[in-house]
């Protein structure tokens, strides 16, 4: 891991790696793919993951991650537990490993 800006178009990186392009607002973590959005104090690793706050966000599109890692498509609002499947839908204190679980 180097803290150097390796690609173009790399906004408000603060003390983490930006590693691709248009990554935006990368407070203390590291975003390593496109187009990754408010990663604080953790880490987003594939396109278009938005919000993740102090966990980790693997996959596209997961908004809001805010204490536990999710894995897969389209979680949404996943507050200290484990979203593992696509379109799981605020997922409080447990686990929501199946396809469309609210």
């Amino acid at each position: 891991m180097t803290t150097a800006t390796i690609y173009t178009h790399t906004d408000d990186d603060h003390s983490g790696c930006s590693h691709c392009n248009h990554t935006h607002g990368d407070h203390s973590g590291y975003s390593h793919d496109t187009h990754s959005h408010g990663d604080h104090s953790g880490y987003s690793h594939d396109t278009h993951t938005h919000g993740d706050h102090s966990g980790y966000s693997h996959y596209t599109h997961n908004d809001d991650d805010y204490r536990g890692p999710s894995h897969d498509t389209h979680t949404h609002g996943d507050r200290s537990g484990y979203s593992h499947g696509t379109h799981t839908h605020d997922d409080h204190n447990g686990y929501s490993h199946g396809t469309h679980t609210r």
